[in-house]
């Protein structure tokens, strides 16, 4: 089949098209200005952090500044999969694979369909002002910093240290297991359930 022949364009064709081609950004100029915050949004945030994939790869030191002057100072050799290798054959791997499954499918199997039931739960309600309060109350967790969210968790959960007493949970079970409290931020099983709590 024989390829189809390519049209030369003269000179004042080409200057014709250029003109319209202009003529066309200029008219739709607000469009493109439309585009600039998710096209800088794009760059910034996804192209750029791009450029922090190298850490992975060079003998890299944590308190050098990323950009600076010293971060080629502190990452002058590149030393390939080695750290990659050391990751993959340390002592914890195994223990933070095993975390990390354990964590992820417990997400999954409890809290991929708890939005789905609340919101049928939700749907089926006929007081309004009750069901309006519910959904203020599920939301407004979600405004809150996670650092404020782990330090109230740290704070209820926690045992006593000298002579301070423990958090409130933790004081709540112990009076209800008949004095003996139970350390919910340091026992292996219940960890799980607060992290994903």
């Amino acid at each position: 089949m024989a390829k189809a022949n390519k049209v030369a364009l003269t000179p004042e064709e080409k200057a014709q098209a250029k003109a319209k081609r202009r003529m066309q950004i200029k008219r739709d100029k607000w469009m493109y200005l439309l585009l600039l915050p998710g096209f800088l949004y794009f760059i910034i945030f996804k192209i750029v952090p791009m450029y922090g994939v190298l850490i992975a790869f060079k003998d890299y030191y944590a308190p050098s500044q990323f950009f600076g002057p010293g971060f080629s100072e502190f990452t002058k050799d590149w030393v390939g999969f080695e750290n990659f290798r050391l990751f993959l054959t340390d002592s914890s791997f195994w223990m933070l694979l095993k975390n990390t499954l354990i964590i992820s499918g417990m997400n999954i199997i409890f809290f991929f369909p708890l939005p789905i039931i609340m919101a049928l739960l939700l749907n089926e309600m006929k007081v309004q002002w009750y069901k309006k309060t519910i959904q203020t109350l599920v939301y407004v967790p979600h405004f809150v910093s996670m650092v404020v969210v782990f330090s109230i968790t740290y704070v209820m959960l926690r045992a006593p240290a000298k002579e301070e007493s423990g958090g409130a949970i933790y004081e709540i079970i112990k009076n209800l297991n008949g004095g003996q409290g139970i350390d919910i931020l340091q026992d292996k099983i219940a960890i799980y359930w607060v992290v994903l709590l």
